[in-house]
């Protein structure tokens, strides 16, 4: 899985998952336009930001008894002072996507989210 992130000025931060570094961190979120995962060289997930709205990414391993492991990342934007979570796209390992307009259902009805996250970094866009 690669990752791009767009911004308002057309210039871009890219990483691949495979990276180890902490790119994600690197976010200039007041210039974050859009961002976009690619798999296998296409675009399978491209999420438009407003003003206002805070970009969230989650990468999840689920090991299982058995002995197989199931990799995803979760996707989205939260809005506003109390950052309420507006969209969550779950992006699977080979490729597909599904989306959540109601978040709140366990596992995943906790996103702790990080200071790179949070509404007050992108008033400013």
């Amino acid at each position: 899985m690669n990752f791009r992130a767009n911004y308002n000025d057309g210039t871009s931060l890219e990483w691949s998952d495979d990276q180890r570094d902490p790119t994600y961190l690197k976010i200039d979120r007041k210039k974050l336009e859009s961002f976009e995962l690619t798999y296998n060289g296409k675009t399978i997930h491209k999420l438009r930001l407003r003003p206002g709205e805070n970009l969230f990414l989650r990468r999840r391993v689920v090991r299982f008894l058995s002995g197989g492991v199931h990799e995803f990342y979760l996707v989205g934007c939260t809005s506003g002072i109390a950052n309420v979570l507006k969209t969550v796209t779950f992006v699977f390992d080979d490729g597909h996507t599904e989306s959540m307009t109601e978040w709140g259902a366990a596992p995943f009805d906790k996103v702790n989210l990080i200071p790179q996250e949070m509404s007050q970094l992108t008033w400013a866009r």
